[in-house]
């Protein structure tokens, strides 16, 4: 037991050897000679966690670098994102407000092109009503101022020519009731025995009236026209006489008349069918008493009658536009 503690404490008192450092030999010939293999033995005894060897790596071949910058490239981008929004957002914003200024503007500018729209309207039809009183004065001073030809059927008779030849003869009197000269144009007319279609084209039996190219002067004596009808070769006197005076043959009279006055040309048609003595429409005759005014001979039997216009016929005076006279 003594001598056991005695070992430790001597044991004890030695110093440590563990904490000297290691005696080296020198570099034997084959350490000199293979250098390299000692270089390799200490690079294999060397620890695994030598920072000073990780830290010679270069930084892109570290990953954690690159999700560090893909990280910050894509919040880059949402932030770019975001402010483009923002602007897009503010540029939508400051177009919906200038729609809706500019469309209160063309409401406005609307609403007075309507006001204008209806401020016209009212003044056309102002001009309209004023234009159409003024030619209604005019009218009417050219109505007041005008002249007016009358036309009145005269009479109809037997012309005779010896024992064997005759002719009839009717005529139309002219005559200015206006208050200026009319000049007439043109004018023609046709007395006509039998019945005779409205658009006969045969010209041979109208004749032109003598007072053409002349004035007709207001207030004057009455200007005759005469008609005359010779194709009486082929009738009886007598059996023509009595179909006269029963109205078994009508006998008409018919044409027109153009003249000028105040700057208007105006043109007057006149249509007369004769009423013989004895025919239904004579109502006068027919009243007559004891046989008054009775017809004697074949003459007075034609004669006795009077014209009456045309029911159906053209007896009307309307305007006519001016022609250039040659």
């Amino acid at each position: 037991m003594s001598s056991q503690g005695n070992k430790n404490a001597t044991q004890s008192q030695q110093p440590a050897t563990q904490d000297q450092p290691a005696i080296h030999k020198a570099n034997s010939q084959n350490d000199q000679a293979n250098p390299g293999d000692k270089k390799s033995q200490s690079s294999k005894g060397a620890p695994a966690g030598n920072t000073s060897f990780e830290g010679s790596k270069v930084w892109w071949q570290d990953s954690n670098w690159w999700l560090v910058i893909i990280a910050a490239l894509t919040g880059a981008a949402i932030v770019w994102q975001a402010v483009e929004t923002h602007h897009a957002a503010k540029g939508a914003k400051d177009a919906a407000e200038a729609a809706l200024a500019q469309s209160g503007h063309l409401e406005e500018q609307t609403k007075i092109l309507k006001d204008s729209v209806v401020a016209a309207q009212k003044s056309a039809d102002a001009a309209e009503k004023s234009a159409g009183a003024n030619l209604l004065q005019i009218r009417m001073l050219k109505d007041k101022e005008r002249a007016r030809v009358e036309v009145k059927s005269v009479g109809l008779e037997v012309e005779h020519h010896g024992d064997e030849f005759w002719n009839l003869k009717a005529g139309i009197e002219l005559r200015n009731l206006g208050e200026n000269k009319a000049f007439v144009r043109q004018g023609t007319g046709r007395l006509w025995v039998g019945t005779q279609p409205e658009d006969d084209p045969s010209e041979n039996y109208w004749g032109p009236l003598n007072i053409v190219d002349s004035f007709i002067d207001p207030g004057g004596l009455p200007i005759t026209e005469p008609f005359f009808f010779f194709e009486t070769d082929s009738l009886d006197l007598p059996e023509f006489a009595r179909k006269v005076c029963d109205g078994d043959l009508p006998i008409t009279l018919r044409g027109f008349i153009e003249y000028e006055t105040v700057g208007t040309r105006f043109h007057r048609d006149f249509e007369y069918v004769w009423v013989g003595h004895a025919s239904p429409l004579n109502i006068g005759a027919m009243l007559t008493f004891s046989g008054e005014f009775k017809p004697t001979n074949d003459s007075e039997r034609i004669s006795y009658g009077f014209w009456q216009q045309q029911l159906f016929g053209k007896n009307e005076e309307y305007e006519v536009e001016p022609q250039n006279q040659s």
